[in-house]
């Protein structure tokens, strides 16, 4: 699945979901992941070490 907008978790039968966000800032030669978790209840950013550092609401 990809979209323009980073999925909320609107789905029920959903209960557990890894995201990755791709940035290319102005058109970079580069890109940058971010990933997010879906525990079935919020969606949580990934540090680096795999916590959860941060819910996003």
């Amino acid at each position: 699945m990809n979209s323009q907008v980073l999925w909320g978790g609107d789905y029920d039968t959903i209960h557990q979901l890894s995201i990755c966000e791709l940035i290319r800032p102005k058109n970079a030669d580069f890109v940058s992941v971010i990933r997010y978790y879906w525990d079935g209840n919020q969606l949580n950013m990934e540090t680096k070490l795999g916590s959860e550092d941060e819910v996003l609401e």
